[in-house]
């Protein structure tokens, strides 16, 4: 993303950015204890730990990543190999 941004627009878009994260910290919270009311701990844990784990494995199929990921590490003759 900062490759893809103006350099003038940066510190806007990173403050919006984690502003909005920020602001969704105490939303998840108001959230859960109704979560927490309606399914019960034990349900609402699995759940939330359901959701990281889709969460994280999406990064598996993100093109952005994937593509560099096929991408083999090659070492140039002039640098140590540590060996």
């Amino acid at each position: 993303m900062q490759e893809r941004l103006p350099t003038e627009m940066r510190a806007r878009i990173f403050g919006t950015i984690s502003a909005g994260t920020l602001a969704g910290i105490p939303l998840g919270t108001f959230v859960s204890g109704y979560v927490v009311t309606l399914l019960g701990l034990q349900m609402t844990l699995f759940v939330m730990g359901a959701l990281y784990l889709v969460t994280t494995l999406s990064l598996l199929v993100n093109p952005a990543i994937t593509k560099g990921m096929k991408k083999p590490l090659l070492l140039s003759s002039t640098q140590d190999s540590g060996i």
